[in-house]
């Protein structure tokens, strides 16, 4: 489970209510391959971190996010 950056919150009954932590996860495949799932996080520095540590071979990003 990796940090991720957003808010949530739930409308209930005209309140906004805390709606849980953001996060992401990075899975490890039996084969040794990784994969980051970044949910619908805004883009922040710690992906770069996440990259390091776990050089996954795939990422699920929200369509905001571009890659060059």
């Amino acid at each position: 489970m990796t940090h991720a950056v957003h808010s949530c919150g739930i409308l209930d009954d005209g309140k906004i209510l805390y709606g849980g932590e953001a996060a992401g996860y990075v899975l490890r495949f039996a084969d040794g391959r990784a994969m980051y799932f970044a949910g619908d996080t805004n883009v922040f520095s710690d992906m770069e971190l996440i990259r390091q540590l776990y050089r996954p071979e795939l990422a699920v990003l929200p369509s905001a996010i571009s890659i060059p």
